[in-house]
């Protein structure tokens, strides 16, 4: 406005905010953005991440830029910094058919190295490393270098060897070449089993592919010896061919006996052994002394003593002095023996020898109130003779003599008898001679007889009666016995041994029985013995069986009731069972359980399955067992299984096919045969087991 008054005036701008340039540029200085920003704000690049490309030596990696990013203060220009990394290569090694020995990393500028590959020789040539191809340089890139190899025929030992592996030749053949043995045919030493001659080599002679040794073949025959058998003396019993290695045989020989020895043959010297050359064995003998028999006898033949004697020894008898009884006519002396006696040489027997002495004998005349009137000696054979006797007349009568009672006859003994006493048994206790008429008495003393566990035996004579002796008698001690008083013991055992009673039992009564013992799982049966009539003393021992309460015999029987099955179960009665627990299944499902009393259960079997479960058409097996049980019901056997049958549900009803029982349709028709139930179904019969019969 126009000045009126001292004025002050102030400036007033318009203030704009600059804006600055930012240039973003790559490693080699391209530039990459270029970009406005206001002053203090903080730049960044908007474009793909700065790449800078790798070169053979090395590849880069972007890290940020230079200078540091910060706010815009001013125009500026930033620069891509990168991380450089050296670069690797992969070098390949390979044989020179294309195999890879191995695969290495090497980084750029270094030289790869390798050891010398090997390559395994063939059978006709060996390898030797002669470089890689390309020859090897510094890392630039990927490489493969392929092994060369420099391949020389190879060559073989041959050795040519004899059977024992001794060395006969040895050369040198190129591969493929076929060897010849260039020495003298080869030769194997006989033995005492074999010898040998040359076939050729082992293995086949080939064209030569390996260092290979040949070993001389050879065919071997058996060789033969002479076994030469003699006897000590050296005289030949034989002489026979043996194979090598068999060992001979050969019976064993006799060497005849002498009169002072026999031979047994003891072996072979020397010792038998397989065959490996010509042999001769001699038998050797053992001689042992021989024995001899020597037989002494009595005049009559009787045998006295038998002896043995060894050949030379001189025999004598050691027995009493033989004796020969002296007969009616004579009397004998011992005076040796016949043969006489030499040293033995062999079986002999010896006879006793007697001399005879003429008998006497004493003749006695009596007259007939048997005074004697004399006593005279007359020698065997002699005819005795008296004069006549007289005899006083008595007031009633004179006596004239008429002869001698006996007749008279020549003289052969005296006249006696013999007495002999046996006991009960037949054993003798004494023998006596008595004269003829005289009265025999038993001087011994009272006979006896044993009493047995039986009897008791009291003497009560002889038999027959004593009497006067009129010619030989024997009499026989006779006994009255008793069992009066007699007492034996009975005693009873139980089935360990022990005892349970004794009892005093008289002999012929009876013992009474005790209660036998009970013992748990056993029976009693009785006892071992009797003894309702006791003779002698006497052990008795109960006897048991052990129980087995298994029951055996089970029985299924099963017939068409109306609609349904009646199956009859049964089984045997089983000693000690109080009971028995029967099951049964159907499918595997049990259809029932149930205890019962008897020995047989009847049950309506389709019903029982209707009643405890559906069961779908089909065939099932039917299962059923009885196990016995005690008082309490507790079991006291395994189960006994009975026999399985089958029956074919077909949906609402059954029917019998092919064995198996069924009904079709509530239709059975029953036929008796020969007194037996038969099933009739269309064309076929069946038992009530459902077994097809026709």
């Amino acid at each position: 406005t126009a000045v009126s008054e001292d004025a002050t005036y102030t400036a007033v701008f318009k203030a704009e905010e600059r804006s600055y340039t930012v240039i973003w540029k790559n490693w080699d200085g391209a530039e990459l953005a270029k970009e406005t920003y206001v002053y203090g704000a903080k730049p960044a690049y908007k474009g793909d991440t700065p790449a800078r490309p790798a070169t053979a030596q090395f590849t880069y990696a972007f890290t940020g830029w230079n200078p540091e990013i910060g706010e815009v203060t001013g125009d500026a220009a930033y620069t891509a910094v990168f991380k450089e990394t050296k670069n690797s290569y992969t070098v390949t090694w390979k044989m020179d058919d294309g195999s890879v020995i191995a695969k290495e990393t090497y980084a750029y500028g270094e030289i790869p190295s390798r050891v010398n590959p090997v390559k395994p020789a063939t059978a006709q040539y060996i390898y030797t490393f002669a470089g890689w191809d390309p020859v090897v340089e510094h890392v630039t890139k990927d490489a493969t270098y392929t092994a060369t190899f420099k391949a020389e025929e190879r060559t073989y030992t041959v050795t040519w060897t004899n059977w024992d592996g001794t060395t006969l030749a040895k050369e040198t053949y190129t591969y493929g070449a076929t060897p010849a043995y260039k020495g003298a045919t080869p030769a194997r030493p006989e033995t005492a089993q074999y010898t040998y001659t040359f076939t050729g080599w082992s293995p086949a002679i080939v064209p030569v592919a390996e260092d290979v040794t040949y070993k001389a073949q050879f065919n071997q025959a058996g060789k033969s010896y002479t076994v030469t058998w003699k006897m000590d003396d050296g005289t030949l019993i034989a002489q026979e061919t043996y194979a090598y290695g068999e060992k001979p045989n050969r019976e064993n020989p006799v060497k005849a006996a002498t009169a002072q020895y026999s031979y047994t043959f003891t072996g072979w010297n020397p010792e038998v052994a397989a065959v490996t050359g010509d042999a001769t064995y001699t038998a050797t003998f053992k001689a042992e002394e021989r024995s001899y028999t020597v037989i002494w006898k009595n005049w009559d033949g009787a045998e006295l003593a038998k002896e043995t004697y060894v050949y030379g020894a001189k025999p004598a008898y050691k027995g009493d002095t033989p004796a020969r009884p002296a007969t009616a006519e004579n009397t004998f002396t011992f005076n040796g023996w016949s043969p006489t006696i030499v040293p033995v040489a062999a079986d002999v027997t010896y006879k006793a020898q007697f001399s005879a002495t003429g008998q006497t004998y004493t003749v006695t005349w009596k007259m007939d109130d048997g005074t004697v009137i004399a006593n005279e000696t007359y020698a065997y054979g002699d005819m005795p003779n008296h004069e006549a006797p007289a005899k006083e007349q008595t007031v009633q009568y004179t006596y004239s003599f008429s002869g001698w009672s006996p007749a008279l006859a020549a003289v052969t003994a005296d006249v006696t008898y013999t007495v002999t006493w046996v006991n009960w048994d037949g054993t003798e206790l004494a023998k006596e001679t008595y004269a003829y008429g005289s009265e025999p008495k038993y001087k011994g003393d009272t006979p006896a007889r044993p009493e047995t566990e039986q009897y008791t035996y009291t003497f009560t004579g002889w038999s027959p009666a004593l009497g006067p002796v009129t010619g030989d008698v024997t009499y026989k001690a006779q006994f009255s016995s008793s069992s009066e008083g007699k007492i034996y013991t009975v005693i009873f055992l139980d089935r360990n041994g022990d005892v349970i009673d004794k009892q005093e039992v008289a002999a012929g009564e009876a013992a009474v029985a005790p209660d036998a013992p009970v013992v748990e799982g056993y029976t009693f049966t009785g006892w071992d013995k009797a003894f309702d009539h006791i003779t002698a003393n006497l052990s008795v021992t109960a006897q048991y069986v052990e129980n087995n309460y298994m029951p055996t015999n089970l029985k299924a029987v099963l017939l068409p009731k109306d609609d349904d099955l009646l199956i009859t179960l049964s089984w045997d009665k089983v000693t000690g069972a109080a009971s028995y627990e029967l099951r049964m299944t159907v499918g595997g499902k049990e259809l029932f359980s149930q205890n019962t009393m008897g020995l047989n259960v009847i049950a309506e079997l389709l019903s029982n399955i209707e009643k405890q479960y559906k069961i779908d058409g089909g065939t099932y097996t039917v299962d059923w067992a009885v196990r016995s049980t005690d008082m309490k019901g507790k079991a006291i056997s395994d189960w006994a299984a009975g026999p399985q049958f089958q029956i074919t549900i077909k949906g609402s009803g059954t029917g019998i096919d092919n064995g198996q029982w069924t009904k079709d349709n509530g239709q059975w028709t029953k036929v008796m045969i020969d007194g037996q139930l038969y099933i009739l179904r269309g064309e076929h019969l069946y038992d009530v087991t459902g077994k097809l019969v026709k």
